[in-house]
């Protein structure tokens, strides 16, 4: 008979075989999770950014890494790699390093000769310096920087320089990527909060900036892949700049949450721009999104800008060359399609240009609403060749005066409303067939005495009327693509 010593002993073998097949599961599914995130992404022929599994947290103990511990005004560690000189920090070879404590008026500088990447993580760590970068990548293969899983970490620097090239809290000059599964605050007060001369990419983690120009600044590509960002600064918010390349000079989000309030633009890439399936949220700024090409195959996007709210530059704008001329009715390449929308929920609300294009506008999919300007000078739909919609749908109200529309070449139909008096914001407009069944509703945020409702279910040979708060504004019959009720050049105040 077995003792109830013997079986204490052997349940509690148990138990911990149990929580170590637990824990091995856990961190096997991360690793499988990493697995297929890792890889090649490509958003063109021209754009690839390749995700290595490095480039995901890993649980970073069973690598023997070398302990940093930050002590106000100095720091300790038992490493040849790592020299302190009161509370300036420096590495000087690959490996693990693990940060914890307060430094104050002190940075860590990161200057590997070795062809291997440096990951630094920040387990409870706080930065601050007044003359430099909290975290300073001279040199190195790449720099990891990771947060610890639960826990806070801030980085900051001050509004002076010693050497002024060196512009942000946490700046690197090679690539950089920053993962985790804690939390980083990153103070840029002299200027930005994060500047990466070369790749940038943000995996997982929460990570907030606040910054006196540019949030998060870097010069190849910014990728961002489930991670949570939010930022308030003073210059734009997401930048990323490199003309001399065509090949650079652009941003890709996925899966990922971004939360802005800017001053400046929201998100700027020099080249191309593309958002897939990423939330992204500007309450306030002067151009939302705004490169060269811009790309949207998902997500939601909610902008509240007082310029453009989506504006698609062309290469002519940034330094690439000049762009071809057309007229509305001309052939349109994929060369001249500045702004493409395939999917996803799209609202904005502008006192300059809603969606504003300087070549062609694709639309294949996707829930549109734009509302403003209120001021004639500008209007809900800008472009240079023209709006084809193919799919999705589309809600647009605001001033007539400069007021255009899509093609005629389009394959889904468009009604056009030019009203007879202004409306103020948060008038309720419903779109009917003549059966009754509501097409679409919205309430515009702005003044408006101009609509423009495109959707799969508007019919050729129907008869549709638009009311206003309950009141008739106009019925049409669907006779052409683009069917227009009400004359232009009504004014605001008339």
């Amino acid at each position: 008979m077995i003792s109830s010593k013997k079986i204490y002993i052997i349940s509690v073998i148990l138990i911990c075989i149990a929580l170590a097949f637990t824990v091995w599961a856990l961190i096997m599914q991360h690793e499988a999770v990493n697995q297929i995130l890792s890889g090649e992404h490509v958003f063109s022929d021209k754009h690839k950014i390749n995700y290595e599994v490095t480039d995901f947290y890993t649980d970073y103990t069973s690598s023997s890494p070398v302990k940093i511990s930050l002590k106000g005004d100095t720091a300790s560690s038992q490493s040849r790699n790592v020299s302190v000189d009161g509370s300036n920090i420096t590495i000087r070879g690959s490996g693990t390093y693990v940060l914890s404590g307060k430094l104050e008026n002190g940075s860590i500088t990161v200057d590997s000769a070795d062809n291997v990447p440096v990951w630094l993580i920040l387990n409870s760590a706080h930065i601050s310096s007044d003359t430099t970068a909290a975290i300073y990548v001279k040199q190195a293969e790449k720099v990891i920087l990771s947060t610890a899983e639960d826990t806070e970490n801030t980085l900051n620097d001050g509004d002076n320089r010693t050497d002024d090239t060196i512009t942000a809290a946490l700046y690197s000059k090679d690539d950089l990527t920053i993962n985790g599964k804690g939390s980083l605050t990153v103070k840029g007060n002299y200027r930005d909060g994060i500047k990466c001369n070369d790749d940038l990419k943000i995996t997982e983690g929460t990570i907030t900036v606040i910054a006196a120009d540019d949030g998060i600044n870097a010069n190849n590509y910014i990728g961002m892949l489930e991670a949570d960002i939010n930022i308030k600064s003073t210059g734009d918010a997401i930048k990323c700049e490199y003309t001399d390349d065509y090949s650079k000079g652009f941003a890709a989000f996925e899966k990922t949450t971004i939360n802005i309030e800017t001053e400046s633009d929201g998100i700027y890439a020099s080249n191309s721009l593309y958002n897939y399936s990423a939330d992204v949220t500007i309450s306030k700024c002067r151009e939302g999104l705004e490169s060269a090409y811009i790309t949207i195959n998902g997500g939601n996007i909610d902008i509240v800008s007082y310029d453009d709210g989506i504006n698609a530059t062309g290469h002519n704008s940034v330094g690439f060359g000049r762009m071809p001329m057309h007229s509305n009715n001309s052939e349109i390449t994929d060369d001249d399609i500045y702004l493409t929308i395939n999917d996803g929920k799209i609202r904005i609300e502008t006192s300059g240009d809603g969606i504003d294009s300087n070549g062609a506008i694709s639309v294949n999919g996707g829930d549109i609403e734009v509302y403003g300007p209120e001021s004639n000078g500008n209007s809900s739909l800008d472009f240079e060749y023209q709006l084809k919609i193919d799919g999705g749908s589309l809600v647009a109200a605001g001033s007539s005066g400069m007021a255009e529309t899509p093609a005629e070449n389009s394959t889904q139909n468009t009604l056009v409303f030019y009203m007879d008096k202004a409306y103020d914001a948060g008038s309720e407009i419903v779109l009917t067939d003549e059966r009754g069944n509501k097409i679409k509703s919205a309430s515009p945020t702005k003044k408006f005495d101009w609509v423009c409702i495109s959707s799969a279910d508007i019919l050729t040979n129907g008869k549709y009327t638009l009311t206003v708060d309950g009141n008739e504004a106009g019925t049409a019959e669907v006779t052409s693509r683009i069917t227009t009720y009400g004359n232009r050049g009504r004014s605001f105040g008339r």
